[in-house]
C-alpha cells in the first residue's frame, strides 16, 4: 500500500509541481472560444506530464517510447483526470475546482447536448470511483497511457516502440497493482466490476473520441489551428488547411 500511497500522493502533486511551467499560469481557465477552448486542456496536461515523471519506472523507459505513448495517448486518458473536476450533489452534476474544468457549453456548442450527455454519462460511474476513492483513477491514468496503439483508427500513423517488451513490462506493473489494490479494498467480485466497468467504459470512450476528433476537424479554420499551442497541435494531431 506504501506504493499506492506515494501515487496518489504524487498525483496530488501534479498541479503544484506545474504550476511554474508557463503553459499552466497563461492559458485561460474559463474559455469563450474554440481555440482557447482546446488550449486549455494543455493545462491539464502539463499537470499530467508532472505526474508521469514521478513514476520512476516511466522516467526508466525510452525517452523517445515515453514521447510517442505521450503524443497517441494523452488526450485519451486525459478524460479519466476529468473525472476529479465533477461531482455528484442530489443527483446534479457539479464542478469543483480541483483541476481545469469541462466548458459545458462550448462542449455542447461542437458536439451538441446529445453527445455531451453521453460523454456525462459514460463517465459517471468513474466520477463516482473518483469522489469515493482517490487512488483509483491514477492508477487507471498510468495503466492506460502505457497501451500502445490506444486510438482505434484514423490520424496520424502510430510509429512502433523502440523497447516494445519494456513498455509492455511497465504496463503490467500497473495495471496488476491496479488489480491488486482493488481486491484487496474491495474484493475479488467487487473488484471485477470496477475493472470491467473502467474497461468498458474507456472502449466506448475510445469511440467517441473519434468523433469528437472529426467535428473538431470539421469546424478548426485556418485561424484557430494557427491559434492552438504546440503542445495541443501535436496531442490532436490537427493538420493546418490549405
Amino acid at each position: 500500500m506504501e506504493r499506492i500511497e506515494y501515487i496518489r500522493t504524487s498525483f496530488e502533486s501534479r498541479i503544484e509541481l506545474a504550476s511554474h511551467d508557463n503553459v499552466s499560469s497563461t492559458l485561460p481557465i474559463l474559455p469563450n472560444n474554440l481555440t482557447d477552448h482546446l488550449n486549455t486542456h494543455s493545462i491539464a496536461a502539463v499537470r499530467l506530464l508532472a505526474f508521469f515523471k514521478q513514476m520512476p519506472e516511466f522516467n526508466q523507459l525510452n525517452v523517445d517510447d515515453r514521447m510517442i505513448l505521450i503524443k497517441f495517448n494523452l488526450m485519451l486518458v486525459i478524460a479519466f483526470n476529468y473525472t476529479f473536476t465533477i461531482r455528484n450533489l442530489d443527483d446534479n452534476t457539479v464542478e469543483v475546482d480541483t483541476d481545469v474544468p469541462w466548458n459545458k457549453s462550448l462542449i455542447e456548442s461542437v458536439h451538441g447536448n446529445e453527445f455531451y450527455m453521453k460523454i456525462l454519462q459514460l463517465f459517471q460511474p468513474l466520477i463516482q470511483f473518483a469522489t469515493y476513492d482517490d487512488k483509483i483513477i491514477p492508477l487507471v491514468l498510468m495503466t492506460f497511457v502505457l497501451l500502445k496503439g490506444l486510438l482505434p483508427f484514423g490520424g496520424t500513423p502510430e510509429p512502433i516502440l523502440h523497447d516494445m517488451m519494456s513498455v509492455h513490462h511497465t504496463q503490467t506493473f500497473y495495471s496488476e497493482l491496479l488489480w491488486k489494490y482493488l481486491a484487496t479494498v474491495y474484493g475479488f467480485d467487487e473488484a471485477v466490476r470496477i475493472m470491467s466497468t473502467i474497461v468498458t467504459r474507456f472502449l466506448t470512450w475510445q469511440l467517441l473520441h473519434v468523433q469528437m476528433r472529426e467535428n473538431f476537424r470539421a469546424i478548426l479554420s485556418e485561424t484557430d489551428v494557427d491559434g492552438l499551442s504546440p503542445l495541443m497541435k501535436s496531442l490532436f494531431n490537427v493538420p493546418s488547411k490549405n
